[in-house]
């Protein structure tokens, strides 16, 4: 063997070391990529909560493995000037076995405008007990999370935060606390502020103004909703998503707003012969006739917001290149809407899987 062969021998093994050491750097590297480990959970809002063996299997063949169960909402009283707890969760049939139940609490603004500071570590006593009490009916023993609803204003975010604190030294040290955040306090949180808790649910519907005749749809807009999310990857909390598959009715006698009927489809409308199409999503009442126990009078007219299975799939995907944390909750509000039900397991599925 000559010198120069011996040293282009030497190069080559070189060479070999280098491209095995940049082949190692470039597999790690690629496995370190950003992965979700995802949950897929829903809301469930009925005042009675009633899961048989259909929706058992429902929430079974969808793999939801959490369900956001609202307890009961806390009020103003005006009478005794203290908070109240109403619309009390009913518990008549749960088969949700292999799903576990996250208590939720809904706490109106009102609440924390009208509330004297010193009534705050009483009222976090008194929901974390009557979240027990809810919850052992439940014939659940352990509470993993528990989540606070209120969409508070730069007037009660102080009192507002004081009240997630002191709840939050009610809890057994393994509860994680969630809170709900909307659309303007992630785009404004330097004035609305950060809530002291373990994780937010950002709230990706209820976008526009409903009252609003002209208003195209209030649930779900992408191109409104994504303006409001510059600055989600960089907001402090561990945000879990939530999406709408819901609908509702927003009722005009000329244009001039009247009220909400909730959970009516536009399919429920079709086929019912009291309607005539306008045009869109709007539809004019040819008769008095009652829809969802709502009267509604003659030349009435509804607009039906729904969520659009395109539109939510487009924001799913925006959301999923968006996130701020590698674990995250899909939560699809509600399970007990109409428009839900519309969908297919597998189109339900593919809006979840937007964020594997």
């Amino acid at each position: 063997m000559t010198l120069n062969t011996v040293s282009e021998s030497m190069h080559l093994n070189k060479l070999k070391s280098i491209c095995a050491i940049l082949f190692i750097l470039l597999f790690y590297s690629c496995s370190d990529e950003k992965k979700f480990y995802k949950t897929n959970c829903f809301y469930y809002w009925k005042s009675t909560f009633d899961i048989d063996i259909a929706e058992s299997n429902r929430l079974e063949q969808l793999n939801v493995q959490k369900l956001y169960t609202k307890y009961f909402d806390i009020i103003w009283d005006n009478k005794s000037n203290e908070p109240e707890a109403i619309s009390i969760l009913n518990i008549n049939k749960n088969l949700a076995e292999e799903s576990e139940i996250v208590p939720v609490v809904y706490i109106t603004n009102e609440t924390f405008i009208e509330m004297n500071i010193n009534q705050i570590p009483q009222l976090a006593t008194n929901i974390n007990n009557k979240i027990k009490k809810i919850h052992n009916r439940m014939d659940k023993n352990s509470i993993p999370e528990i989540q606070i609803d209120c969409d508070w204003t730069l007037k009660t975010r102080d009192i507002y935060f004081y009240f997630l604190k002191k709840f939050n030294d009610c809890l057994d040290i393994h509860t994680i606390l969630s809170a709900t955040i909307r659309l303007h306090q992630v785009k404004y949180s330097e004035r609305t502020g950060i809530p002291p808790v373990d994780r937010g649910s950002l709230m990706f519907y209820n976008m526009s103004n409903l009252k609003e005749y002209q208003t195209k749809n209030s649930i779900l807009n992408f191109e409104v909703g994504k303006k409001y999310l510059n600055k989600m990857s960089s907001y402090p909390l561990p945000l879990d998503i939530v999406l709408p598959v819901y609908s509702w009715g927003i009722l005009y006698q000329g244009d001039n707003f009247i009220g909400i009927i909730n959970n009516i489809t536009k399919n429920m409308v079709i086929q019912n012969s009291g309607f005539t199409h306008l045009h869109d999503n709007y539809y004019k009442a040819e008769r008095e006739i009652y829809l969802n126990n709502v009267y509604i009078f003659k030349n009435d007219i509804i607009r039906i917001d729904e969520s659009d299975y395109q539109e939510l799939k487009k924001s799913a995907q925006f959301l999923s290149k968006n996130l701020n944390t590698k674990t995250i909750n899909v939560i699809l509000f509600s399970f007990e809407s109409n428009r839900a039900k519309e969908w297919s397991p597998n189109e339900i599925e593919t809006i979840y899987n937007c964020f594997n």
